[in-house]
């Protein structure tokens, strides 16, 4: 039973860390194409 429990809570900590990976990616896209659009209008 333990094995099986700390085994879903690994995966459950990669897939949460995988998510927050994902986001972080999307973030700093987002804030890199601001940044490109604010420098080609100067």
């Amino acid at each position: 039973m333990s094995i099986s429990t700390s085994v879903l809570m690994e995966t459950l900590h990669k897939a949460r860390l995988t998510a927050l990976h994902v986001i972080c990616v999307q973030i700093f896209r987002h804030i890199i194409a601001i940044h490109t659009v604010c420098l080609r209008n100067f």
